[in-house]
């Protein structure tokens, strides 16, 4: 066998080992993006279980005062009971407890200062009528059960999801790593407040 048979032989081995190479690194990837997609499917379905059948306060709960038929600010007690309920949870980063934390001084401080009005029984100014958890208005019973990621992808240090019920409704979050595991980082419904949303989400 010449030098030139031997370099050929060499060649098709070569490219053959990094066909197979190629084959079982892709094979990996897939299998880490299911099991990703199937961790964050979980995450997700037991956060909004969590918050229909365990959470027991209002996010960005209005104060009331006798003399006035506004709102004076947010209950600042039942503001910081329902942030420590976020934080007991486990699901949620501390990025994501900071910019709720973040926002709803805004409100507070924008209804204390007249930047804002809320009469007493009607919907807030910082809302645009949905429910900050689906930004929709009637969710149906059980409704975390259906939930499904359409699509996942990686953004800097977060993963974006895109969750649906199966229909052409979707809705965005997106999740870190912690030292904890998976975390919520940001929900899309808290675009809809109408305060600030920093760009650290």
């Amino acid at each position: 066998m010449n030098s030139n048979t031997l370099f050929i032989v060499g060649l098709g081995s070569t490219m053959v080992g990094c066909q197979h190479v190629e084959k079982k690194q892709s094979s990996a990837l897939s299998q880490h993006t299911t099991q990703l997609q199937q961790s964050l499917t979980q995450l997700v379905k037991n956060v909004y279980k969590w918050n229909e059948t365990q959470a027991k306060l209002d996010d960005f709960h209005p104060k009331e005062d006798p003399t006035s038929d506004l709102y004076v600010g947010l209950d600042v007690a039942k503001h910081q009971q329902r942030l420590t309920e976020l934080k007991d949870s486990g699901f949620f980063s501390s990025v994501f407890l900071e910019q709720y934390h973040a926002q709803a001084i805004q409100m507070h401080t924008d209804l204390l200062e007249g930047r804002a009005e809320w009469p007493v029984g009607y919907q807030s100014p910082f809302s645009d009528g949905s429910d900050i958890w689906c930004r929709c208005q009637d969710a149906p019973e059980r409704y975390w059960e259906k939930i499904q990621i359409v699509d996942m992808r990686p953004e800097g240090d977060t993963v974006r999801i895109l969750w649906s019920l199966g229909d052409n409704f979707t809705y965005m979050m997106r999740a870190e790593q912690t030292d904890s595991g998976m975390k919520i980082r940001y929900m899309e419904g808290l675009d809809s407040t109408n305060a600030p949303v920093s760009s650290a989400y």
